[in-house]
């Protein structure tokens, strides 16, 4: 079934590239949250007066926004166009 053919690409080459994106998008926030606060221990010698918590607070959101749009069009990426 996963060997079927469509516009250039099997299905289990949209099966592994949709599912890779909702893995990513269920663990947004967890990837997010560890993520900042890995940037934080980069950052902390910089800007002494941000608390960790505060600094987490700020960049979660977006950097999870951005992690999530990286897969997207990696995964995107990986799939061929479909010849003319």
């Amino acid at each position: 079934m996963f060997d079927q053919i469509f516009w250039d690409n099997s299905l289990l080459s949209y099966a592994e590239a949709f599912g890779f994106i909702l893995l990513v998008w269920v663990f947004k926030k967890v990837l997010s949250r560890f993520l900042a606060r890995l940037l934080y221990s980069f950052f902390r010698k910089t800007w002494k007066d941000i608390e960790r918590a505060q600094f987490t607070y700020l960049i979660a959101k977006p950097l999870g926004f951005f992690i999530l749009m990286l897969v997207t069009v990696v995964s995107l990426y990986k799939l061929r166009f479909p010849s003319i």
